[in-house]
C-alpha cells in the first residue's frame, strides 16, 4: 500500500472513530470511492437517518490558509465565482452540529 493510501485510510478511519465518540452511525464506503457505485470516503447516518456523504482529503500543506482562518474564527466560509459558498469548520464541532440537530 502507498504512503498516501495509507494516510488516507487512517483519516477514514480518524472521521468515523470521531463521529462514532459523538453517537453518529458512520462507516468507511467499500472501495472509498474507487468505483461509480461507491462514491465519496465515508457515510455518516444521523439518528433521523439521514444520509451524509464525506469526501475525506488529507494533505500537508494543502489547506495551511484555512487552518490560519479558522484560528481566529469558528467557522470559515469560502466561495467561488458562480458556485455554492462552503463551510468549515472543525471536525469535531460539526459532529457536535450534527447531533444537536438530532436531539431536537
Amino acid at each position: 500500500m502507498s504512503f498516501s493510501k495509507a494516510k488516507g485510510d487512517r483519516f477514514e478511519r480518524l472521521i468515523v472513530e470521531s463521529a462514532l465518540a459523538h453517537d453518529i452511525d458512520a462507516h468507511r464506503v467499500p472501495l472509498s470511492g474507487a468505483v461509480a457505485a461507491y462514491p465519496g470516503d465515508v457515510i455518516l447516518r444521523d439518528s433521523t437517518g439521514e444520509r451524509w456523504m464525506v469526501e475525506a482529503k488529507k494533505r500537508a500543506e494543502g489547506f495551511r490558509q484555512l487552518y490560519r482562518w479558522i484560528a481566529r474564527a469558528d467557522i470559515v466560509v469560502v466561495g467561488a465565482d458562480r458556485q455554492p459558498a462552503l463551510a468549515v469548520l472543525a471536525l469535531d464541532d460539526f459532529f457536535e452540529v450534527l447531533a444537536r440537530k438530532v436531539s431536537r
